[in-house]
């Protein structure tokens, strides 16, 4: 027998996803301005990955986030 549930999750590319001190934490737009945009180093508890994107859970509020390029950006 086999069972199969659907779930809905928030997942994201997995390069989306930063680690640094053994936490990982993605790049939340905080604003946009004309020549550029303010972000903020959102913490977060990943879940399963699957064909290249991982699962955020604990998401009670989700917001636009920083998907491609991340991980050149430089996070303190």
């Amino acid at each position: 027998v086999i069972k199969a549930d659907v779930d809905t999750v928030y997942a994201v590319p997995e390069e989306s996803v930063l680690k640094s001190g053994g936490s990982s934490y993605v790049l939340s737009l905080v604003k946009k301005e004309n020549n550029g945009i303010s972000l903020k180093k959102t913490e977060v508890e990943t879940g399963r990955l699957s064909k290249g994107y991982i699962e955020l859970t604990g998401i009670t509020e989700f917001t636009e986030i920083i998907t491609k390029g991340a991980y050149s950006i430089r996070i303190e």
